[in-house]
């Protein structure tokens, strides 16, 4: 998403869908999560930064779910945050 708020064009992750990890430490899995930290910070902030004029605009032309094209630039951001509210109940589930 930060990729396509700025311009980039919508494409699979460079690291693809299911990156195999490379490691199991702690300290790796500890390195994870400060980059998903400083990555989601990143895009926290171009997400304030939007002018509101950039909502209405849309991302790609044709409606492709699997790259997340054919919505405005407001149902993609919209459509983030329900994805980690998805997954961020899973996790609570999880750690039950």
């Amino acid at each position: 998403v930060f990729s396509r708020l700025n311009g980039k064009p919508p494409s699979e992750p460079a690291a693809g869908e299911w990156p195999i990890p490379a490691g199991d430490s702690e300290q790796y899995w500890n390195s994870v999560k400060q980059s998903v930290y400083e990555n989601a910070n990143k895009l926290i902030s171009s997400i304030e930064n939007l002018p509101d004029e950039k909502l209405e605009e849309k991302i790609g032309e044709e409606r492709y779910a699997s790259l997340g094209t054919g919505l405005t630039v407001e149902g993609t951001v919209i459509g983030l945050i329900q994805h980690n509210a998805y997954h961020a109940g899973q996790i609570s589930l999880l750690k039950k």
